[in-house]
């Protein structure tokens, strides 16, 4: 995955300092990395109705039909637990990376015409927020709105385990990527761009992460929705 993501955002001015003279000193410096992980608590939104949130899985109403092989994908307002419960709920993830980057330049001839450019801190920060809705016409303490709660929970759940996860192997592999992504000869001239260039590198690098974080999510939720899972909880109040 590392070489992958190198080969993705590798550059001319990238490669031209990669061909210089190897720097002096920099085996005494080491990159401070941290990456961090905020789990904000859950943002209930209660706005949207029933038919709302129909509308909203509308895309994945008829597939779940099939495999549950059933027409119970409708609702009796009158009588709220009664409801499809399999579409009264819905959970998504806001998911926001804020990196946090400090350079070294390290001076490499006596003019100070030349300079290795390090990363002498790097902070990532995670930050994840579920937004969880579900349909207003069900009230809080009721079979109904507990029933759909426990199932949406599961989906927060698997999420933050996903952001933690992949937050971890975030922190495993940076260490070896910014390593690559330091410049070893960099004209005086070069230093601003270069920097721009190596901060805009870090954002491609963490946009890989989001982007598997998603994916994951996705993943996992499929796992979670179940047909048996779905059918089990569209009649857990009858």
């Amino acid at each position: 995955m590392i070489s992958s993501i190198l080969t993705l955002i590798a550059s001319p001015l990238f490669l031209q300092a990669q061909t210089g003279v190897t720097c002096k000193n920099k085996d005494f410096f080491q990159t401070k990395i941290q990456v961090d992980v905020t789990n904000k608590p859950v943002n209930y939104l209660r706005g949207e109705s029933l038919l709302q949130l129909q509308k909203r899985l509308s895309k994945h109403l008829h597939e779940r039909q099939e495999e549950l092989e059933t027409n119970y994908y409708t609702s009796d307002t009158d009588n709220p637990d009664s409801m499809d419960l399999a579409i009264s709920g819905t959970t998504s993830g806001d998911i926001r990376f804020n990196t946090d980057i400090k350079f070294r330049s390290l001076p490499q001839d006596a003019a100070n015409r030349r300079y290795c450019i390090m990363y002498e801190a790097v902070r990532v920060n995670i930050s994840y927020q579920t937004n969880m809705r579900i349909a207003k016409e069900l009230q809080p303490g009721g079979c109904a709105y507990d029933a759909v709660l426990a199932h949406q929970m599961k989906h927060h759940d698997a999420n933050v385990k996903v952001v933690e996860s992949v937050a971890d192997k975030l922190r495993e592999d940076l260490p070896g990527i910014l390593v690559k992504l330091e410049r070893n000869y960099v004209h005086k001239g070069d230093l601003s761009p270069s920097y721009d260039e190596m901060i805009s590198q870090v954002q491609q690098v963490v946009d890989v992460y989001q982007t598997q974080i998603d994916e994951l999510i996705k993943e996992y939720g499929a796992f979670i929705d179940t047909p048996e899972e779905l059918s089990a909880l569209a009649n857990s109040c009858r």
